[in-house]
Order: structure tokens, then C-alpha cells, then sequence
């Protein structure tokens, strides 16, 4: 659900409000990591192919707060096959809604952090 979503955001960002995060808060990491153990890869990865635009948006940053620092989770995304998805977001265009903008701003910041990966 979209509550759902936003509390894994807040709980994520840890009070964390930097526009660019180059490294995660140690409370961001502690929740990184009670996340991905409570199946929230494929969670997000459903949640990312949702039609609402305001649950891609959530889905897709809770995608980068829980990659941020984190290669292991980072090819857990990959293998759960979010690239596409996050790609297909980003087609939208210059004319679509705020919140689709808004979802594809995200979207972006996920690609971004996914392309690092790595190997396998």
C-alpha cells in the first residue's frame, strides 16, 4: 500500500534529508538490512509494475535507500529484474503529469545507483 511505502521511505531515510546521499546514516543501514529481510526486493519489485504513479515513485526511491551503500542488495534489484521497469518509468516524456515526474525522478536515481552493481 502507499502507507505502507512511505513509512519504508521515512524509516529508510532516517531523518537523512540530503539531496545527494553519497553514503547511508548507521540507523539507514540497520533498516536496509531488517527490509531486505522481510522480502521487501520482491515486494518493490511488484510495486514498481503498479499502474499508480505515486507507488512507483515510493517504490523506486525505497529501491535506491535500500542500494545506497549496499552491493549485495544492489544485485538482489538486478535479479529481481527492476531495470526494465525503472527504464519503462523513465519513457514517460517531458509532458506527463507531476507525478509521473515525479516517479520518473526516482526511477532515475534507481538506475543510477543500480548501475553499480558490479559483476553477477
Amino acid at each position: 500500500s502507499e502507507e505502507a511505502l512511505l513509512l519504508l521511505v521515512r524509516r529508510l531515510r532516517a531523518g537523512d534529508l540530503r539531496l545527494v546521499r553519497w553514503c547511508a546514516y548507521r540507523r539507514s543501514v540497520a533498516c536496509q538490512l531488517e527490509a531486505v529481510k522481510h522480502r521487501a526486493v520482491s515486494r518493490l519489485a511488484d510495486a514498481l509494475r503498479c499502474a499508480c504513479p505515486r507507488i512507483q515513485k515510493l517504490a523506486a526511491e525505497s529501491v535506491h535507500l535500500l542500494t545506497t551503500d549496499q552491493p549485495r542488495h544492489r544485485r538482489m534489484f538486478v535479479k529481481a529484474g527492476v531495470i526494465p521497469v525503472l527504464l519503462q518509468m523513465l519513457q514517460a516524456g517531458p509532458q506527463a503529469s507531476d507525478a509521473v515526474m515525479h516517479a520518473c525522478e526516482e526511477a532515475a536515481e534507481a538506475i543510477w545507483i543500480l548501475a553499480y552493481s558490479g559483476p553477477g
